[in-house]
């Protein structure tokens, strides 16, 4: 192939190769003249292919040692500077350290024992891990766990508590006898669920199994005070309140009020062994107890108070000497949150019930053992026994006369109530506005109703005639519209059962002592709404059939003004209840007419 460079700018003229095949008719000529573009294209053609070469890094080792400011690229670690950083024009900052490498600590010699023996002091290689007690069958896991997730937190009532959550179920790691006892009350709970359910054959077979861990859990109690748990204030109280929870669901309602009484003494006990009296305010701090735990405490002895109190009157003075000192440091002028109210409204509450049993004690002459026998026949040994000598209720007899002393002592004390809804007025409100079915507006209104029923209560004790309680009707319509807001709430647990005291006290003030009408029927009503329902040992029909039958002794006497007459009103004079076995005999003494003469009547009543 030549080209003709004399004409530069011209068309390139590119000859036919000689080998080509083609005829002359095809051929092109040699003066054929080419397009400028064409022509690029023809000598592209008329090349050679070449291979494009693809250049490769040469493999060398990486370099980690390099410079601080080369940060290991292109570093030819030269010292004391590397050559990069000189051409930059910048101070080499130097390498970093070589690691120096640790020498493998030296194992200590290692016995090796002949094949297949073994020692006997060998800990395991792999320890089991457990998230709560150790039980030997799947139903006590099962049980344990329905407390924990259904029973725990609804057990002691609207305000909330670590007691059972918490402070319980931690010592039940350590000892076996309280995670039987909590085994123990799930089951129970599961047995009350399925019985208001309708369904019988399985409330049965939980309510065996409660026993056989309840009979364990006594068994470990036992135990555990003959080796001197009984030192140890915590644990005995923590013993003591589940006992009283086990028994007050089976309706052994003395026996859970026995021990109750007994958890308090045993704590009065401990504290005398310090060398002196403790009063109630130091307790928490001599035996490490915490807030809620103290507050378990408070309510064990609000049970005994309200129902049966067989301690002697130096018991009740030592305590309410006590109460007096603490109530002196913590009563505000005014309180700023409703968990203060409430502990300040329990002491003051406990205050008054042990100057009630002590007033009462002073005066009353002891039944004679022929008329005790007559109210306590054979078949009711194991029954709770109501006496005026043994429970807050009941008027005192027109004739009784109370020392000065007593009755100045009880005008301190109503002027401290008065005082106390006056500093709580404020917060109470506030806590009244909430919805209904949050804490803080339960509180309140369970706060309200227990002040005005503990009014009633300080006043009636002294009354000489029934006729007296027509003047507290403000305080019957205050605990009727509180405990016919909260009852909704209270009665809607799985298990209808809690420790603490809530609307069954209260309404068995209205069913007994008022004579209106309307709220007489409204406070009955609402105790017969469910069966099942228990706060501690306060039964809901139970204290329904007892304020239903005073009402019906009642009622045919009442005239056309709507007012039961002084001398045909009835009085509350003794109580014989097996609740286990639902049964109750009751007595009550009721005006003869005009003639001023008094008629015991008595009846048993079954549901």
């Amino acid at each position: 192939m030549t080209t003709d460079t004399s004409n530069r700018g011209q068309p390139l003229l590119i000859a036919s190769p000689p080998e080509t095949s083609e005829t002359p008719e095809t051929e092109c000529s040699s003066n054929t003249q080419l397009l400028p573009y064409r022509r690029a294209c023809a000598i592209d053609r008329a090349r050679p292919a070449q291979t494009k070469q693809i250049k490769f890094r040469a493999r060398l080792p990486k370099v980690k040692t390099g410079c601080h400011n080369c940060k290991r690229i292109k570093c030819d670690e030269a010292k004391p500077g590397c050559v990069r950083c000189l051409k930059f024009g910048i101070v080499c900052s130097g390498y970093p350290k070589p690691q120096q490498k640790t020498k493998p600590k030296s194992r200590s010699i290692i016995p090796i024992l002949p094949k297949g023996s073994t020692l006997e002091f060998l800990q395991p290689a792999i320890f089991e891990i457990s998230s709560g007690p150790r039980f030997l069958d799947e139903h006590a896991g099962r049980y344990f766990r329905y407390f924990c997730e259904d029973v725990a937190a609804n057990i002691t009532g609207p305000l909330p508590s670590s007691v059972w959550s918490k402070i319980i179920p931690q010592v039940g790691e350590m000892e076996e006898y309280i995670a039987n006892g909590l085994v123990a009350i799930g089951a129970l709970s599961k047995a009350r669920k399925e019985l208001a359910e309708g369904r019988s054959p399985e409330s049965k077979e939980h309510y065996q199994y409660a026993l056989k861990q309840y009979g364990k859990s006594l068994r470990g109690i036992n135990t555990a005070i003959e080796k001197g748990a009984r030192r140890c204030p915590r644990t005995a109280l923590i013993a003591c309140i589940l006992v009283f929870c086990i028994e007050s669901m089976q309706g052994h309602q003395a026996s859970a009020s026995l021990h109750a009484a007994n958890g308090v003494n045993m704590l009065l006990d401990c504290y005398e062994a310090f060398g002196k009296p403790l009063t109630p305010a130091q307790w928490s701090d001599s035996i490490s107890l915490d807030a809620d735990l103290s507050r378990a405490l408070t309510e064990l002895d609000l049970q005994v108070l309200y129902f049966i109190d067989v301690r002697p009157a130096s018991y009740h003075i030592t305590i309410k000497e006590g109460l007096n000192c603490q109530l002196k440091q913590s009563m505000p002028v005014v309180f700023e949150d409703l968990a203060s109210c409430y502990q300040c409204w329990q002491l003051i509450m406990r205050r008054n019930l042990h100057f009630i049993d002590i007033a009462r004690k002073s005066i009353l002459i002891p039944e004679p053992h022929n008329d005790g026998r007559a109210f306590s026949p054979t078949e009711w040994d194991n029954g709770a026994n109501f006496r005026q000598n043994n429970t807050p209720w009941g008027t005192a007899d027109g004739s009784t006369c109370f020392p000065a002393e007593i009755l100045a002592e009880r005008d301190i004390y109503l002027a401290e109530i008065a005082h106390f809804e006056e500093a709580s007025d404020a917060i109470l409100k506030k806590c009244m506005t909430a919805p209904h079915h949050t804490e803080e507006f339960l509180v309140a209104a369970s706060l309200r109703a227990h002040v005005a029923a503990n009014t009633i209560r300080m006043r009636g004790s002294f009354f000489a005639d029934e006729i007296e309680y027509d003047y507290l009707y403000p305080l019957f319509q205050t605990i009727v519209t509180c405990c016919t807001l909260v009852r909704p709430y209270f009665t809607a647990l799985p298990s209808g059962y809690h420790t603490n005291l809530g609307i069954l006290m209260p309404l068995f003030e209205v069913g007994v002592h008022c004579r209106n009408k309307i709220l007489r029927d409204q406070a009955i009503a609402m105790l017969f709404v469910d069966k099942q329902y228990r706060e501690g040992i306060w039964d809901s029909y139970t204290t329904g059939f007892i304020c239903k039958w005073v009402r019906e002794l009642e009622e045919p006497w009442r005239d056309k003004e709507g007012l039961v007459p002084m001398e045909r009103r009835a009085r509350l004079m003794g109580l014989n209840v097996m609740l286990e076995q639902r049964r109750a005999h009751i007595f009550c003494a009721q005006g003869n007419g005009l003639d001023g003469g008094v008629k015991m009547k008595d009846t048993i009543v079954t549901w």
